[in-house]
């Protein structure tokens, strides 16, 4: 964790003294558990604990252990390799205050201020992708017009969304939360998957034949699967 530590306060420390940036959330869906921040113009996506007032030590260590999962798994590409950091130190400049508070509020702990500097306990660093339910919302107006350069993309999305399934199935991992927003694009084009709060072994699940009677949702994924 220590190289991993250093090589992301030497990246983000240069890009915000060159670009005089402050890290804002990433766009998209908000995650269950962890708040994800970036430098705007920067390809890098921070994963901290931060949408929880209070987060049970037994949640964290699950969190360590699915990303740890991503980190280790063969997934043809399909999952983003999170890097792990722990204690990571950066200057209180690149944080604007309402974000700071933010985090701090609901990070159980997880972000402190010391001095000038910020210290996140715990997270990830990952490669930025562009979500591809966002992506698909921006050529939607282009699709609407007619405009076939933006139909042939959305096919090509779509086609890249359904490999991206069939990769991680024929690796054994089954992404229970398979969202638009927790996959992206790549700067090639390429899908893969940044969330990896819901991975499991396809081979540790059973679908059931019907949902149980006591199912609040019988449409809900839960509801048909046991693992």
């Amino acid at each position: 964790q220590f190289h991993a530590n250093q090589l992301l306060v030497h990246q983000l420390a240069a890009h915000a003294a060159q670009t005089h940036e402050q890290f804002v959330e990433s766009p998209g869906r908000p995650g269950r558990f962890m708040k994800s921040i970036e430098l705007p113009t920067s390809d890098v996506v921070l994963k901290v604990i931060g949408n929880r007032s209070f987060v049970p030590p037994e949640l964290v260590e699950d969190i360590k252990r699915r990303h740890g999962f991503a980190h280790m798994v063969d997934s043809r590409g399909r999952l983003l390799d999170p890097l792990e950091f722990e204690n990571l130190w950066l200057p209180r400049a690149m944080f604007p205050p309402e974000l700071l508070d933010a985090m701090r509020t609901h990070s159980n702990g997880h972000t402190l201020v010391q001095g000038e500097k910020v210290v996140l306990k715990h997270g990830y660093g990952q490669r930025k992708l562009v979500p591809v339910a966002l992506h698909l919302a921006v050529l939607q107006a282009r699709v609407q017009e007619g405009d076939p350069q933006a139909i042939q993309e959305v096919r090509r999305v779509m086609a890249e969304v359904a490999q991206c399934w069939k990769d991680l199935l024929e690796q054994n991992i089954f992404p229970i939360d398979f969202h638009m927003w927790n996959v992206g694009l790549t700067q090639y084009g390429r899908v893969a998957m940044f969330d990896h709060d819901s991975h499991i072994l396809f081979t540790n699940i059973q679908v059931l034949q019907s949902p149980p009677s006591a199912a609040d949702d019988p449409y809900e994924f839960d509801a048909w699967v046991e693992s």
